[in-house]
């Protein structure tokens, strides 16, 4: 169930945002005034890039990676190579601690952080098909939220799903802090839920390449049909822009059409060439074949999810 949604914050609010790293993994440590990203591949430094431009906060960034590194230097931020050299920052309960981390490499980041973390801390995790559960069991803390952002997060556009874990003490506090964070990259969803978080991954998360996948298939067929580059990239951009101004609510909270499909028929005239163009998708089965490659992914993010608690079953009681 769906609780509240928010939108992109003002400056003056303290942010972040996140993502999946290209290197080991990604945390961003956050209070009012500074944020520790660890990792600094491609969602981290789209989480650095928005945090800069949108807010006041001063970011710093720890990955041994010698290209992190120089990325890291032409961006002007300070950078570190160790977790011993966070022990300063951890020391302040104000910390509100972001994971990032691929699923493969959050075991060994769990355990490396887990004498950092103090009881007052805020814990973040935008680690896809990590259950809260295994947070808890590897940091000994109740106060988790868990994040499901898409990499739109670099354009500060993310569809951002959150669930703060049932368990949790001072929730208020908590999900404030959760809709700053969420509000400074995009737009984000409450949920009462955590396993509405699989769905959003494969609803929202993946489908994003999904949704480009289509707008490929576009393009190459613009260019069947005659119409040259970049002409063709242009108009299937500019028409999937269209569609979905057509469909969010403006500033009044309007829309110009209720739903996809009024809009639809809106477009497709009784005998006209829309209507046949519909015709085709629904003989090749458009919906059933979207219907289940979101089910894939949501059943890949539960896999992850069910492999990952029980290793860290296993790690708890060595």
């Amino acid at each position: 169930m769906i609780v509240r949604a928010g939108a992109v914050a003002s400056r003056s609010e303290p942010e972040i945002r996140e993502t999946q790293s290209l290197h080991t993994y990604c945390v961003i440590i956050i209070n009012m005034k500074k944020i520790l990203i660890l990792g600094f591949g491609n969602m981290g430094m789209a989480i650095a890039q928005g945090i800069r431009k949108n807010t006041d906060s001063q970011v710093h960034i720890l990955d041994p990676d010698k290209n992190a590194q120089a990325q890291a230097k032409k961006m002007k931020l300070p950078h570190y190579t160790q977790l011993k050299e966070l022990e300063k920052l951890a020391a302040e309960k104000t910390l509100c601690i972001i994971l990032a981390v691929k699923p493969q490499h959050a075991s060994v980041l769990l355990q490396e952080l887990a004498g950092l973390v103090q009881k007052e801390h805020r814990i973040i995790s935008i680690m896809a098909g990590i259950h809260s559960d295994s947070i808890r069991d590897m940091l000994h803390t109740e106060q988790i939220v868990r994040f499901m952002p898409t990499i739109a997060a670099k354009i500060a556009k993310s569809v951002t799903g959150i669930y703060i874990r049932k368990e949790a003490k001072n929730k208020t506090a908590l999900k404030s802090i959760a809709q700053n964070v969420a509000s400074s990259f995009g737009h984000f969803f409450f949920f009462q839920k955590e396993s509405d978080l699989a769905a959003m991954t494969g609803f929202s998360g993946s489908g994003i390449a999904f949704v480009t996948a289509f707008l490929d298939s576009l393009i190459n067929a613009g260019l069947r049909e005659g119409i040259q580059q970049p002409e063709a990239s242009q108009i299937a951009l500019r028409t999937m822009q269209s569609v979905c101004e057509l469909l969010l609510p403006d500033s009044k909270n309007q829309t110009a059409f209720p739903d996809p499909s009024t809009l639809i028929k809106a477009i497709c005239s009784p005998a006209g060439t829309t209507i046949e163009g519909i015709k085709v998708l629904k003989k090749r089965s458009l919906h059933t074949t979207v219907r289940e490659a979101v089910h894939a992914a949501k059943i890949r993010a539960k896999s992850i999810e069910s492999e990952f608690s029980s290793k860290s079953r296993r790690t708890s009681k060595r």
